[in-house]
């Protein structure tokens, strides 16, 4: 089923709730969404909530119970030429609080907040940024992984297990950063022959928030979900974890335990063949 075939799940009681909710976070924050204003008028279209998500292949998906995934619709109007386009902004609303998603593409340039919402869920009491969210939510070891394109398996490859001359490569760096995703290996290459293996990283949470503190780690949301995921997520939804090229040693560490402990330089990526 795609994206545009989900039909609407839940009461219809707690859907009329949480799309209020989402309006009214998008309306008292919306500099914060939308920065090109000065270019774009924004017009809201609808909000809709259900308990269905999009996978990393766009293939529907059943949410955990009580977990609603929300989207704001949008036509984006250029003020100069009135040419418009619809646009949506994703969030994930489980507990009492709701997430931003789809955040990753400009985490390393703003920090989105998270929304506790009131005892009745239909009122936001407090925010909280986002990263300190991930950050208190974390086990003190952080599990993250890495698929790896072809050229990057052949610098793993030329060393041993706990090698860490092939994470010095300058490759590994796209414009000065590392990405990895938190705990599940990513989906998003699904079948491709350019992504057969996989690294993983066991890094202590306090280090982590070390790196954030001093600018060298961001963290963002993804607005789908991989393929199977594990048991013990953390979160209902993906994390990607953005380190600059400061953060090093510290990455070079964390790949070296994890390396160590399995006697293992790479992995066999699930998805190569799934």
């Amino acid at each position: 089923m795609k994206g545009s075939d989900v039909l609407k799940s839940g009461s219809e009681s707690t859907q009329s709730k949480i799309r209020k909710v989402i309006s009214d976070i998008i309306t008292a924050d919306t500099r914060s969404y939308f920065k090109d204003q000065d270019r774009f008028d924004y017009v809201p279209e609808r909000v809709y909530a259900n308990t269905l998500m999009a996978d990393s292949q766009n293939e529907t998906v059943g949410l955990p119970a009580n977990v609603w995934h929300c989207v704001a619709e949008f036509r984006r109007i250029r003020k100069e030429d009135g040419h418009w386009h619809t646009t949506d902004l994703p969030f994930l609303q489980y507990s009492n609080v709701v997430v931003p998603l789809k955040t990753h593409v400009n985490a390393e340039s703003k920090e989105y907040s998270v929304y506790y919402l009131n005892q009745t869920n239909s009122g936001v009491e407090k925010t909280e940024p986002l990263s300190n969210y991930i950050l208190a939510k974390l086990p003190d070891e952080v599990i993250l992984t890495r698929v790896l394109s072809e050229a990057e398996t052949s610098l793993f490859e030329k060393g041993e297990a706990g090698s860490l001359g092939s994470l010095r490569d300058d490759s590994m760096w796209s414009s000065g950063t590392f990405h990895t995703a938190l705990h599940n290996v990513s989906s998003e290459f699904l079948n491709s022959e350019n992504y057969s293996r996989t690294i993983e990283f066991k890094l202590d949470k306090d280090v982590l928030k070390e790196l954030y503190d001093q600018g060298l780690a961001h963290f963002g949301t993804y607005d789908f979900l991989f393929k199977e995921r594990k048991e013990d997520s953390p979160f209902p939804f993906e994390v990607e974890i953005i380190f600059k090229k400061e953060a090093l040693p510290q990455i070079m560490t964390a790949y070296k335990k994890w390396s160590e402990e399995t006697g293992q330089v790479s992995i066999p990526n699930p998805f190569f063949s799934h």
